[in-house]
């Protein structure tokens, strides 16, 4: 019985050292999200053919670049984010990130039908998903909404 009660013992202070680590509340799992990155590229195009946004709480950054690049130089122009657009963007980055949807869906950019891509970057770095132009994956859709209302806002104005 000896060596039971000092295998107990030890199991005992194995697990009174042990600490409980609270899982993080709401605002805490939400400053995860970074940056939300969405683009749309056509392989077989000439113009502006590449166009990659990055939304974070702050702003809205759009980056597009053409073919050729003498005729068609990179251009990038900055916005401010609405501040009532973010947490709902956050939200739905949150769930991405957990639901780890596939890589990639369809045949992005198959006979120059384009690509989109939506991209979330944590602290662990950056997790993307690519899909048909125009044709988010289920499991894609609501974000996909959300984040072609929050371009509309800013696009729609200036163009």
């Amino acid at each position: 019985m000896p060596p039971m009660r000092l295998l107990l013992a030890a199991l005992f202070l194995l697990l009174a050292g042990c600490q409980v680590f609270p899982l993080p509340d709401a605002d805490e799992a939400s400053s995860d999200v970074l940056v939300i990155g969405y683009g749309a590229s056509f392989g077989f195009c000439v113009g502006y053919c590449h166009t990659e946004y990055r939304l974070t709480a702050t702003s809205i950054t759009r980056v597009r670049t053409g073919r050729p690049a003498a005729t068609h130089p990179t251009q990038t122009t900055v916005w401010p984010m609405d501040p009532a657009a973010w947490p709902r963007l956050r939200a739905h980055a949150e769930r991405f990130l957990r639901q780890r949807p596939e890589a990639v869906y369809g045949c992005p950019d198959c006979a120059d039908g384009g690509a989109e891509w939506i991209e979330v970057e944590g602290p662990r770095g950056p997790y993307r998903t690519t899909f048909e132009y125009g044709r988010p994956p289920e499991v894609l859709a609501p974000f996909h909404r959300e984040i072609q209302q929050v371009l509309e806002g800013v696009l729609l104005p200036d163009g």
